[in-house]
């Protein structure tokens, strides 16, 4: 059994990336691939001034990410990391910054080398190659 409640980092527990039903049958790649992407938030929390993160959106399962219009794999492909949404892989978060607008942390990570996307509230980034998207 998973200890959700497990510390990936100093600051993020392995259950602010789930959602209800997620943890079940989570891979051992997932779960690595997330230790990883909670460094990834380590460093980001670091770049905006130690200010606490919440993440909103972590690992998704394949019905999750279709529910909430994340890219969807093609099925003509092998399912690895760049056919479809980097949170398939537990590689990707979206999140908010305490005290500052996604377009401040934008600002802050231009020189991001992964995804990063900026939307209305919240900031997506993940360690897949270098793109940038908006969402208006």
């Amino acid at each position: 059994m998973i200890n959700v409640d497990a510390k990936l980092t100093p600051n993020f527990k392995l259950s602010e990336f789930l959602h209800e039903g997620s943890k079940d049958g989570l891979a051992v790649d997932i779960l690595a691939n997330l230790i990883k992407t909670a460094g990834m938030l380590e460093n980001i929390r670091k770049r905006c001034g130690d200010k606490p993160i919440i993440i909103t959106s972590g690992f998704r399962t394949l019905e999750h990410n279709r529910e909430v219009g994340g890219a969807m794999p093609d099925p003509n492909k092998p399912f690895e990391p760049g056919n479809g949404s980097y949170h398939l892989y537990g590689m990707a978060a979206d999140f908010v910054v305490d005290g500052l607008t996604p377009h401040q942390v934008q600002e802050i990570l231009a020189d991001w080398n992964g995804g990063l996307e900026l939307a209305p509230t919240w900031t997506h980034a993940d360690w897949g190659p270098k793109r940038r998207f908006y969402i208006s």
